[in-house]
Parts: structure tokens; sequence; C-alpha cells
């Protein structure tokens, strides 16, 4: 009888310190995002830099955000034809 106490009581603790410990997911949680952003950044102390950016002419800039805007133009598309091969309908 005192075995299967002993035994019971043992179990019981172990499922009580099981509970407490953290899961894997939960000490890597968010890990992965932290270090995508932490790869995409070529220079971590850019945003410092408060001197104006020079090498870019003014006309190739201009050329280029004009390029960008009209890339938001919705552009009409020609009659789309479909042909059906088969059954149609029921």
């Amino acid at each position: 009888m005192l075995k299967e106490v002993m035994w019971v009581g043992a179990m019981a603790a172990a499922a009580l310190l099981a509970g407490c410990a953290e899961s894997r997911v939960a000490t890597d949680y968010g890990t992965s995002h932290k270090l995508a952003k932490f790869n995409q950044i070529l220079e971590p102390r850019a945003e410092r830099n408060l001197e104006p950016v020079s090498g870019q002419d003014g006309e190739v800039v201009a050329r280029t955000i004009e390029k960008y805007h009209k890339s938001f133009e919705k552009v009409e598309q020609g009659p789309t034809f479909i042909v059906n091969v088969g059954k149609t309908g029921r």
C-alpha cells in the first residue's frame, strides 16, 4: 500500500513539474520574425546619419518617381475570350 501511495505521489509531482516548464514554442516565440528583420537591415545605424544623399542626378530621380507613380495607374485590358471545351451547364 505504501509503495502505491508513493508511486501516485511521484507521478503527481512529475506532472506538476512538467506543467511548470516552458515549452520550446514559448521560449522561441517571435525569434524567426526578429531574425528575418535583423537579416534585412544592411546598416543598423543608418537612421542616425542625417547627411543628404549624394550621387543621384535630379532628372534621373524625377523620372524614376514619375515611373513609380504611373505604375499605380489602372491599365485597361483588351477583351478576354473564353473557349469552353466539353460540357457546360447541366
